[in-house]
């Protein structure tokens, strides 16, 4: 049909949707939450005691912001969801 705009458009929408690199800041943090989602102690971890041990003693974490308690759960939330890289 020779829609110049519409591929222009289209063109635009796909080069714009590029997966977001993960920050290297929290490879330390994805790796020991790997580790203790594949340990059977994960099942039994209260959310109080995860974030102690890794916000807190381990310092992988920030816990310098207001809600840090909130925003470490919406992170491991994010890790759990799929990476759509295509």
């Amino acid at each position: 049909m020779q829609d110049e705009s519409f591929f222009q458009k289209l063109s635009k929408a796909i080069t714009r949707t590029r997966a977001k690199k993960p920050n290297k800041e929290y490879n330390d943090l994805r790796f020991m939450m790997t580790a203790i989602k594949q340990h059977s102690c994960y099942s039994s971890i209260s959310k109080d005691d995860l974030y102690q041990m890794v916000a807190e003693d381990l310092q992988l974490y920030s816990t310098d912001n207001k809600d840090s308690f909130r925003s470490f759960f919406k992170f491991i939330e994010r890790l759990r969801q799929p990476v759509n890289d295509t």
